[in-house]
């Protein structure tokens, strides 16, 4: 058995556009210190599964076809944004998910219940759906960030079709994680 792992997770891709790149320049412009995701880079988590044996892959990706056996490809609206873990306390900063979110909902239950088939962890958080595109380190006038957060909070950045789901290997270096596919899962 390989003792060589490798850190990945779960995720449907989002297309970036001029909407979501100009919000984001204007997190990377604001006061605060935070480190924006690339625009390559801007998914949907649905597990993180972490530190996997690389001769288990294989075995995630048949859990996850089988996870998605029965879901059709579906469109979703990328639009809104918020902060975790409150407005008080900015960790991260997102974009949200409407029309299609039960749909996301039930696909994250259904990876979950697959991946705990072959003993993974079950996932302790609830889903939520959204796109990670800024992590805060620090805010050093809150209540115009807030403003700018704000300002985005009704804004429709798009319109999305998810198609397929990927298993990520994710290697973090100094610049920023490195994202590679692993897996490709098509939705019917």
């Amino acid at each position: 058995m390989s003792s060589e792992s490798v850190r990945c997770f779960v995720a449907a891709k989002i297309d970036s556009n001029q909407k979501i790149k100009s919000f984001i320049d204007e997190l990377s412009r604001s006061d605060a210190k935070i480190k924006t995701v690339e625009s390559k880079n801007l998914h949907i988590t649905f597990k993180f599964l972490g530190d996997t044996p690389v001769d288990r892959i294989d075995d995630v990706v048949s859990a996850l076809k089988k996870a998605c056996q029965d879901v059709s490809s579906f469109e979703l609206s990328v639009e809104g944004v918020g902060v975790f873990p409150k407005r008080e306390y900015v960790k991260v900063v997102w974009i949200g998910l409407k029309k299609g979110e039960v749909k996301l909902k039930e696909l994250a239950s259904s990876i979950d219940e697959e991946l705990q088939k072959i003993g993974f962890s079950a996932e302790k958080r609830k889903f939520s759906s959204h796109v990670t595109v800024g992590r805060v380190k620090f805010v050093k006038d809150k209540s115009s960030f807030l403003e700018l957060i704000d300002t985005y909070c009704d804004v429709c950045f798009s319109k999305q079709k998810i198609s397929q789901l990927m298993l990520m290997k994710s290697t973090l270096t100094p610049s920023g994680p490195i994202y590679e596919p692993l897996g490709e899962i098509p939705l019917e």
